[in-house]
């Protein structure tokens, strides 16, 4: 058994779910998952067209996603 697993997720693909659920049977009482999921910001030519507000609420919704 596993103190500490780091799974990766894509959120926008809506993958990880059933990683996460394996992972559980490998990670010992006690023990931690980390999921991680890479959130790439914006090249500043298209985020001058999203309002900030709108990224916030992306950013939020990753967070608790995870």
């Amino acid at each position: 058994m596993y103190n500490k697993i780091i799974v990766s997720r894509s959120l926008e693909h809506g993958t990880g779910n059933r990683a996460i659920k394996s992972t559980r049977a490998l990670v010992a009482d006690g023990g931690e998952i980390l999921a991680v999921h890479v959130y790439e910001i914006m090249h500043s030519s298209a985020g001058a067209y999203v309002p900030k507000e709108d990224v916030a609420r992306s950013v939020k919704a990753a967070e608790e996603s995870l």
